[in-house]
């Protein structure tokens, strides 16, 4: 559709319109809203400066007002809760989350509320504001859709009630006067790791860093108000330097409990969270600046929430200010052991010890002077640079010498899948669909949230691992004069380690990280921060020709490719070469899916399934079962394919009757051929108005496999190989290489 298209529709109901970015939802026209127009002539102009542009719906004081809804089924909610049902008015569902945009007639209630909000459930755009309109498209391919195309309806008086009760402005100035009691955190703290970490911690959403909890950590429930579901009453602030937590209900145990409080409350169900949180907090501190605290220092029990303080007290015993008693760090000795820190960085490893860099045949193409300093831009010529091939270490799927991340969520074998790929390779066993070139090598493999001897090396024996091959990563130590220190291994600061390392080690094909948050020793939410660190990576790799594979976590946004899913800042994905996506199959957990998010090398596209499985390790003379992957051949969905069956099925559980009616079309189509090419029974199931995302679910539950025949995909009943479709496929792969 072109923007005419879209907005011709909208302003023929007197919708204000403007032009937004293609495949996107920014409108960068300068003063938008005084821009917004009903203007036909005006339409037709921003249509010929680009046919493209997506439209946007404003919302003003004359016209309309849309309540723009942040999850799915808000509707149904409101109906519940106040007991009046909407009338029927234009609804559109969005095309990121598929929540619904409603639209509404200004009335004197709705023109008094003016732009509302609350965090995680909506907002009220109704005074310059807009909402991306129907039948706009993002990058991604979905649409913004009417679900309801009928006449746009005066604003309700129940719904303006209900808005009053629940937007967040209240809620804002009942905890302004906590901004400044309010945590600063670490600068590793990852929120959404923590967050991952507790059942607790689950959100409606986020809005300017409010989340407003779905259940009240003390109470287990949410509050009430009149009777009312409260949703406003327990909160959690994080604005990416500091953290608060706030109850507002008086007669909740929460009611004035701090953050410190709910992080001894989860600590106290379910264990301590491994990854630092407060910015001082003690323990993390002093393994920051590289001190001795199991050493130098008694630390009383309640060690996370001692303070660094300016003066008085001191912990440190070589301190002037040392009391036995005290529970605080002063400031210079915070100072001290960061200046020893940077020092025995500096003397970590003998500059003459490190193999000199190869020449790389560069010149200086210009340079100048600015007052005494010389600046020279050094370039080399593309006739110099020495041509090399693209080499794999396991055939299209983990290049050589390049970074590829294993990212997913939760529970779906992506520790299990790499340890299964380093069996391969420390064993030279072969790769489940490719053959291993390389014999026996050696891995260096780092594992921070699994025990080694009760859980990563029953999972390489179960793998078949040759056990002497794999080295497992422990800790940096810094020895001078007589003084001995270590700490935890971290890419920022010890990657000239790492670089001679695996020089002195030829044998070592791949480092292995499970995950790669626990070595950053970088804010990787930074993109300042974290890009020399991956950089520096991918260089490092490119030089030993060393492969790295790390496991990645998952962020918790629902509406973003897959890529975007990835865990960190924009540098992080785009540090690596090929990008895997774990997940759990949508509709049969059994069954998972490595499928594609990223490949800049390769022009294979298809993916793997497996299934995760027990195998008995005998360990102390007992059969203990362990996880291991169990490969099931290739699939052809992709990880935002596998994302958008999910959100799917989440927002329509008809899918699954879809589902069906896809199961029973291929199964008719079977009975009549064994193998049938993909292109023709895409056409025949989206004219029977089955989609394609339904065909390919309904394919593993049929047990049919894929084919490729004279370049061109094919489905197949294996069981049915040597019937006359067969013939038919080879005469088409024949003429196709004659052709």
């Amino acid at each position: 559709m072109s923007f005419k298209d879209i907005a011709l529709p909208l302003i023929e109901r007197g919708i204000r319109v403007i032009p937004v970015q293609p495949g996107e939802k920014r409108c960068l026209l300068p003063s938008w809203p005084q821009m917004a127009t009903t203007d036909i002539l005006q339409v037709e102009a921003w249509d010929r400066a680009n046919p493209h542009y997506n439209a946007g719906c404003v919302g003003t004081p004359d016209t309309i007002a849309i309540l723009d809804c942040d999850v799915v089924g808000l509707r149904e909610k409101i109906e519940k809760e106040t007991g009046c049902k909407f009338p029927r008015t234009l609804v559109v569902r969005s095309a990121g989350k598929g929540a619904e945009h409603i639209y509404f007639l200004q009335t004197d209630r709705s023109r008094a509320l003016g732009n509302r909000s609350a965090m995680g459930l909506y907002d009220l755009q109704s005074r310059d504001k807009y909402c991306v309109a129907p039948g706009s498209k993002l990058g991604n391919g979905r649409t913004y859709d009417i679900v309801d195309d009928a006449s746009i309806a005066d604003f309700p008086d129940f719904l303006a009630d209900w808005i009053e009760r629940t937007s967040v402005q209240e809620t804002r100035a009942a905890v302004a006067d906590d901004d400044e009691k309010g945590a600063p955190v670490h600068e590793d703290f990852d929120f959404d790791d923590w967050c991952a970490a507790y059942p607790e911690l689950d959100f409606f959403g986020e809005k300017a860093g409010i989340h407003v909890f779905k259940a009240c950590p003390w109470r287990g429930d949410h509050h009430t108000n009149n009777g009312r579901p409260d949703y406003r009453a327990t909160v959690l602030f994080y604005d990416g330097s500091r953290i608060w937590f706030k109850c507002l209900a008086t007669g909740c145990e929460g009611h004035g409990k701090s953050i410190g409080d709910l992080v001894r409350l989860l600590g106290e169900r379910h264990g301590k969270y491994d990854g630092p949180i407060f910015a001082d907090d003690l323990e993390n501190s002093l393994e920051h600046f590289d001190a001795e605290t199991a050493d130098d220092f008694e630390t009383p029990a309640e060690s996370a929430a001692i303070k660094v303080t300016d003066g008085g007290v001191c912990i440190r015993e070589r301190c002037d200010l040392y009391r036995a008693e005290a529970s605080k760090l002063c400031r210079k000795c915070i100072e001290e052991a960061s200046e020893e820190y940077k020092k025995s960085q500096r003397e970590q490893a003998p500059e003459q010890e490190l193999a000199p860099q190869p020449e790389d045949n560069s010149h200086v193409f210009a340079e100048g002077r600015i007052q005494q300093t010389v600046f020279s831009l050094v370039t080399t010529r593309a006739d110099m640079v020495k041509t090399e091939k693209l080499e794999w270490l396991w055939s299209d799927r983990v290049p050589l010498g390049k970074i590829t991340y294993f990212s997913g969520k939760p529970d779906c074998g992506k520790s299990v899948t790499l340890t299964d790929v380093v069996a391969r390779v420390s064993s030279g066993r072969e790769f489940p669909d490719a053959p291993n070139p390389w014999g026996e090598r050696k891995v260096l493999m780092g594992v921070t949230e699994d025990g080694l001897g009760d859980t990563v090396k029953p999972r390489l024996i179960a793998a078949g691992a040759k056990l002497e091959n794999v080295e497992f990563l422990n800790f940096v130590r810094i020895a001078k004069d007589a003084s001995k220190k270590q700490r935890q291994f971290a890419l920022k600061t010890d990657m000239r380690l790492l670089r001679y390392a695996l020089r002195k080690n030829p044998h070592v094909m791949l480092v292995a990280l499970d995950p790669i948050t626990g070595y950053w020793g970088a804010d990787s939410n930074k993109d300042a921060e974290i890009r020399p660190v991956v950089d520096e990576l991918s260089k490092i790799c490119d030089e030993t020709r060393v492969t790295l594979i790390a496991v990645m976590h998952q962020n918790k946004r629902t509406d973003v490719s897959a890529v975007q899913k990835v865990l960190g800042a924009s540098s992080v994905a785009g540090s690596a070469r090929i990008v895997w996506g774990f997940s759990r199959d949508p509709e049969d957990k059994e069954l998972c899916h490595m499928s594609l998010v990223k490949n800049n090398l390769s022009a294979k596209r298809t993916g793997l399934d497996y299934r995760l499985m027990s195998r008995k390790v005998e360990v102390d003379g007992e059969m203990i079962p362990h996880a291991t992957v169990e490969w099931m051949g290739e699939n052809e969905l992709s990880a935002d394919d596998l994302a958008a069956m999910e959100r799917d099925i989440a927002r329509d559980g008809g899918r699954r009757k879809l589902a069906d009616l896809a199961a029973t079309f291929l199964q008719e189509k079977f009975a009549k051929s064994g193998g049938w090419p993909c292109k023709e029974l895409y056409g025949e199931a989206e004219a029977a108005g089955i989609s394609v995302d339904a065909l390919k679910r309904a394919k593993h539950a049929v047990g049919l496999e894929s084919k490729k025949i004279g370049g061109h995909w094919w489905w197949i009943n294996p069981k049915a190989e040597g019937e006359p479709w067969s013939k038919k496929a080879e005469e088409l792969a024949n003429s196709a290489e004659a052709l």
